[in-house]
């Protein structure tokens, strides 16, 4: 029987939730919805202090906007990682259905920080 069933968990109502969590790093699965075109570049996302952020691609495809990179596609099976202090921001590719990527970061416990732009509302869409 298989730990975790994402053709199950894709095809669900559910927007994202903590997967994993050891008191100080915590993986978190964030359901992107279908998308017909990327947000505008002019939304960075965001970015945190003195931290990195990947994602494990699951399920479809991941886009993912990184300031100094650009973007950059995941298919399944895929790490992208946003180096700290980068401005990113994670979503479903255009027209490839829902995706499912599994974001890791540090300092659950000790508390994150998240930067976002004045003129942007956080979520990144």
């Amino acid at each position: 029987m298989p730990f975790f069933n994402v053709t199950e968990y894709g095809d669900s109502k559910r927007t994202g939730e903590r997967f994993l969590y050891d008191g100080h790093t915590s993986s978190n699965l964030n359901i992107g919805m279908n998308l017909t075109e990327l947000p505008p570049a002019t939304n960075w996302g965001h970015w945190h202090a003195n931290m990195v952020e990947l994602w494990v691609n699951v399920y479809g495809n991941v886009c993912a906007l990184i300031s100094g990179v650009g973007v950059v596609h995941g298919e399944l099976g895929d790490v992208i990682n946003a180096n700290e202090e980068r401005w990113h921001r994670a979503t479903s590719c255009p027209n490839t259905g829902k995706s499912i990527r599994m974001a890791m970061t540090p300092r659950s416990k000790e508390g994150q920080v998240h930067y976002y732009q004045v003129d942007q509302r956080p979520g990144g869409q």
